[in-house]
C-alpha cells in the first residue's frame, strides 16, 4: 500500500500522464493475487488533476511463468542453490557497491564417479545431504552456488580469517565424512578447495574472477586427498600465467610466437640421420619461453590445436624439403597429431593439401598419434588415419608403453612406426622383465612390418641395449637435443663413441 501510494503522488505532484504500479491483493478465498495497475492522468493549466482513468489486470499467471524463467536461468534445478551466472551477478553488484568479500570454491571432483557407480537419484540425494552441511557450518551472512556437476562455491561477505576457514572446512569434511559411513557409499569425500579474497578495487568482473578460482582450482594434480589453496601472491602469479596461456594462444599465433625446434632421430644399423621429429615452443614476450606441457591442453579445449597443428605441419613440411634439397637425402618429418585435429572430417584432406602445396613426397611427412585417439574416438580417428596411410603418408604410433597400450590397436592402426617412451627405455635398462617383453613387442612389430624407434636415450649403453633389441631408429638427448632449423639443416651425426 505504501508503495502504491507513493507511486500515485508521485504521478500527481510530478505531473506525470502515465502510471504504472503492481502489488498483490488477498482475495476472499484467501488466495494471493499479483495486479498491475495502469493510470492516464489529466491535469488543467495549474497542474491540478482533473481526471485519473485506467485498469486493474491480474498478472498472477504472468508473475509465476517469470519467477519460473528466473529460477531456470539463475538456480540450480537439483540443489535449488544459486548457480554460476547468479554468481557472476552477486559479484558485479558487490563491486558497484563496493564491497568486498571472499569466496571459497569446493570442487568435488569424484562426485561424477558416484553418479556413475550409483546412478542419479542416489548421488542427487547425496549431494542435498553435503549441501546441508555446508549450511549448517555458516551464519546466514553467506551465499550457496552450484557452479556445475562437481564444483561449489561459498561466497562468505562477513568477516572470516584464514584460520576459521580452515576450521570451516575442516568440520565440512569431517561430516561429510560421517555422511558416507552413514549412506555407506564407497567414493571418498575428497575436494580441491580455493579460497580467492574478492576486492572489488581490483577492477574485475565476476566471470574473470570465477575463471581465476577454476585455475586455481587445477594446481593441485594429486587426487588422493583433500587441498586447500589459498589466494596469495604467488597463486596469483601462477593463476595469471594460466590464464594468459588460456586467452593469449590466438594471439601468439597472429604474433608468430610459436616457433619449431627439431630432433634428428637416426638409423641404428649405420648412425645415418633417418630424419628429424619437429618440436614447439612458444616464445611469449610477456613470459619467455613456455612448453608444450603448458599450452597444449588449452589449445586443444579452445580447438585452437587445429590452428596449430596445420602451420607445425606446414612449417615441417617447408623444412624437411629444404634439409633434403641441402644434403640430398630423402629424411622424414615426424608430425605430433592432437586428437582433436585428427577427428576432424577433414583432417586427412588438410594433410595431403599442405603436403602437396610443398611438393614433397608423402612418404617423408610421418604423423604420430598416441593410442589415447583409439580408445576415444576408435571409428573418427581410424578413418583419418587409414585415408592418409592409403594415400602415402607414414604413421607412427608415440609414447608406447605410457597409458593403455594394446597389442589389439597396435594391429588395428595401420602403422608405419612405434615409438618407445623414454620411461619405458629406462626401465628396459634396470628391468630384465621388461627388457623381455619390449623384445617381443619388437619382434611384433617387426613381423607386421612396423619399425621401432627409442625415445629419450642418453647415454652410449642405451644406444648398445637399443641396437641389441634390434631397434630400427633411436632418437634421444645422446645425439642431439632439439636444435633451431638452422643447425638442424647442417647437422651431422657426432661421434659418440669416445
Amino acid at each position: 500500500r505504501k508503495l502504491f501510494n507513493a507511486n500515485i503522488s508521485n504521478q500527481t505532484s510530478n505531473m506525470k500522464e502515465v502510471f504504472r504500479s503492481e502489488y498483490r491483493v488477498v482475495t476472499r478465498k484467501n488466495e494471493m493475487r499479483w495486479i498491475e495497475a495502469t493510470g492516464i492522468a489529466e491535469f488543467d493549466v495549474e497542474g491540478n488533476l482533473v481526471i485519473m482513468s485506467g485498469c486493474h489486470n491480474d498478472v498472477t499467471l504472468e508473475k509465476a511463468h517469470n519467477n519460473k524463467l528466473f529460477e531456470l536461468a539463475y538456480y540450480d534445478e537439483d540443489t535449488h542453490l544459486y548457480n554460476r551466472k547468479m554468481l557472476e551477478v552477486h559479484l558485479d553488484e558487490s563491486k558497484k557497491q563496493q564491497q568486498s568479500g571472499k569466496l571459497m570454491f569446493l570442487d568435488f571432483y569424484l562426485l561424477e564417479q558416484l553418479i556413475a557407480i550409483y546412478g542419479f537419484e542416489f548421488s542427487n540425494k547425496v549431494i542435498n545431504n553435503g549441501v546441508e552441511i555446508v549450511k549448517s557450518i555458516f551464519d546466514d551472512s553467506v551465499d550457496y552456488y552450484r557452479l556445475s556437476s562437481h564444483k561449489f562455491a561459498v561466497f562468505l561477505r562477513g568477516e572470516f580469517t584464514d584460520l576459521t576457514i580452515k576450521r570451516m572446512i575442516k568440520n565440512i569434511l569431517f561430516e561429510l565424512e560421517q555422511l558416507q559411513e552413514m549412506m555407506n557409499f564407497i567414493v571418498p569425500v575428497v575436494a580441491n578447495m580455493a579460497v580467492i579474497c574478492f576486492d572489488y578495487r581490483e577492477r574485475l568482473s565476476g566471470a574473470e574472477i570465477i575463471d581465476q578460482s577454476y585455475v586455481a582450482l587445477e594446481l593441485k594434480d594429486e587426487k588422493q586427498k583433500s587441498n586447500i589453496v589459498f589466494y596469495d601472491e604467488s597463486i596469483k602469479n601462477e593463476v595469471k600465467k594460466k590464464l594468459f596461456i588460456k586467452n593469449g594462444i590466438q594471439m601468439a599465433l597472429d604474433n608468430e610466437e610459436f616457433f619449431f625446434l627439431y630432433q634428428p632421430i637416426i638409423k641404428s644399423a649405420n648412425d645415418e640421420i633417418a630424419g628429424f621429429e619437429s618440436l614447439i615452443r612458444w616464445n611469449s614476450q610477456e613470459y619467455g619461453m613456455i612448453y608444450p606441457d603448458d599450452f597444449i591442453e588449452s589449445a586443444e579445449r579452445n580447438l585452437q590445436i587445429i590452428s596449430i597443428g596445420q602451420f607445425a605441419l606446414r612449417e615441417g613440411c617447408k623444412f624437411i624439403k629444404k634439409y633434403n634439397e641441402r644434403n640430398s637425402s630423402d629424411a622424414t618429418i615426424s608430425i605430433n597429431a592432437s586428437v582433436v585435429e585428427v577427428v576432424q572430417r577433414d583432417y586427412g584432406d588438410r594433410v595431403l593439401s599442405i603436403i602437396e602445396e610443398n611438393c614433397i613426397s608423402r612418404s617423408s611427412v610421418i604423423i604420430e598419434i598416441t593410442e589415447s585417439l583409439m580408445l576415444d574416438h576408435g571409428d573418427e580417428a581410424l578413418s583419418q588415419i587409414r585415408k592418409l596411410s592409403c594415400a602415402g603418408v607414414q604413421i607412427a604410433l608415440d609414447d608406447f608403453g605410457v597409458g593403455y597400450a594394446s597389442l589389439n590397436n597396435i594391429l588395428r592402426m595401420p602403422l608405419n612406426e612405434i615409438k618407445i617412451d623414454r620411461e619405458i627405455m629406462n626401465e628396459v635398462m634396470i628391468d630384465d622383465n621388461v627388457k623381455r617383453f619390449i623384445k617381443s613387442i619388437i619382434r611384433l612389430a617387426h613381423d607386421n612390418n612396423i619399425a621401432v624407434v627409442s625415445e629419450g636415450i642418453e647415454n652410449i649403453e642405451m644406444i648398445a641395449v637399443s641396437k641389441d633389441l634390434d631397434i630400427d631408429y633411436i632418437q634421444g638427448y645422446v645425439y642431439s637435443k632439439p636444435i633451431e632449423e638452422k643447425c638442424a639443416l647442417k647437422y651431422m651425426v657426432k661421434d659418440i663413441t669416445g
